[in-house]
This record gives C-alpha cells, structure tokens and sequence, in this order.
C-alpha cells in the first residue's frame, strides 16, 4: 500500500462479499504517482482457492521466511498434557502449544495473530503470521460449527480451530499419530456406552472437565502398560478404575 508521504487522492476500503470470513482490500479510486506493478509486489496470492496471502516487500519477505526457518530449528513439540477418553489418545491442548512456541516465535520477530468470526451458525477462524520487519502471511480461514448453540459451545469451537490452525501455522505436533486408523470411523467398533468400559469412558470424560490431572494420574495406575489411556485398563481391573475415578473430586 502507498506510503502516507506519496500523493494519493483518495483511498477507500472494499468488501469483498463473496468471501466468508469477510476480505478487506485497498483499491485507489483516483491516479496515484505508485506504479501499480510496485504495488502488487508487496502482496502475492498463491492461488485463487486457499486465499493464501504472503504480504510484505521482497526484502520483508525474505526476512520473515529466514527468521521463521530459523525458528524451526529451534521450537520443539510440546507436550500432549491432555487427554481424550473417546480416541483414547493423549493431545497437547491449547496451552501447552502456545507455551511450547510463543517465547521462540518472539525471540525471532514472528507473532501469531488469529481472529474468530461467527456467521450462521458456523465459527470461522482466520489466522495471520506477522514479522517485525513489516512481512505477514494470512492463511486460510477454517472453520466449524459448535455442536449446539450456545456460548459455552461457540467458544470451545473457537478453541478448537485455534488450537488446530496454530499448530500448523507454527510447525509443531500436538497429537498422537494413529496412522490415519482415527479415519476409519465406519469400521470402528465403539464401546457400548452401557458396558463396563463405556461407562469407564464416559465417566473419565465427565471428570476431566474439572480435575483432568487427577483422571489422567488414576487411568495410569490401573492402565497394563502404565498409560494413561483408558482403553489399556484390563477388564479385571475395570471396576477398581471406576471406583476410583468415580471418587475424584
């Protein structure tokens, strides 16, 4: 965009209303001293489709992709903290992901900014990548829609899609591989809810929401390889591990 020392008559912001989330671009309305070829320079698109955008001058860019390669050499995975009774996987939650990466990406000169949008219904998050020297990339918006309509659900969405959207912003893992197994829903035996280990399952899920380190510290003590998944507790010892979550508090 013209500096604010070069002459421009009038600048004006244009919706465009044909993307969601919504899109701002600059246009000029009248002559303008810049070359429009200067100025397209300093925001490329990759595609039509991802509404990929790297923002910034040559050197801006270069700069900012030099200093997020040499972030990558340094940040490490952070630690899957959490846990989902339901997938039976450990994950690193939204805390543990921003703990493990914030202090690097600021000692390089890279934030991470991202922005939640509700439309119909449906959460949308767009996230940005900004560098001291002026550089940015705006990724793609994702989105999802919260499982019933209410606060409590909207921002667990929110929490969610960032959570999803950061870690593959900033180049890090936050859960357990399954090797696509996860993918295979349809042919995924569940446990019945009304079995001893669906009722295991349900139990440690309800519990966590308020005392998580007590639930993942009682799994472990019954688990038969010292895990704290819940689907490693042998059926001998299901109903101890009840009784034990059961009295978390």
């Amino acid at each position: 965009m013209p500096s604010k020392t070069e002459n421009v008559d009038y600048m004006e912001v244009v919706e465009d209303k044909a993307t969601t989330p919504r899109v701002m671009t600059w246009t000029t309305t009248s002559s303008c001293p810049v070359e429009e070829e200067a100025f397209l320079e300093e925001r490329i698109v990759l595609d039509d489709d991802s509404n990929l955008e790297i923002i910034g001058t040559e050197e801006q860019r270069i700069n900012l992709f030099a200093d997020f390669a040499r972030y990558c050499g340094l940040v490490q995975n952070p630690e899957l903290n959490a846990l989902n009774p339901f997938l039976k996987q450990n994950y690193a939650n939204l805390a543990s992901v921003l703990n493990a990466t914030r202090g690097i990406l600021a000692d390089v000169g890279i934030g991470v900014m991202q922005t939640p949008y509700c439309s119909d219904g449906t959460v949308f998050l767009r996230t940005m990548m900004v560098h001291r020297d002026g550089g940015a990339i705006v990724f793609p918006a994702i989105s999802a829609k919260p499982s019933k309509a209410d606060i409590q659900q909207t921002v667990a969405t929110i929490t969610y899609l960032r959570r999803i959207a950061y870690q593959s912003v900033v180049n890090v893992v936050g859960e357990a591989e399954s090797d696509g197994e996860d993918l295979k829903g349809k042919d995924k035996k569940k446990p019945a809810t009304d079995s001893p280990m669906g009722k295991l399952i349900a139990l440690c899920a309800e519990k966590a929401k308020f005392n998580r380190d007590a639930v993942v510290s009682e799994i472990a003590k019954f688990t038969s390889d010292g895990s704290n998944v819940v689907h490693n507790i042998p059926a001998s010892k299901i109903d101890d591990a009840t009784k034990a979550i059961n009295a978390i508090k």
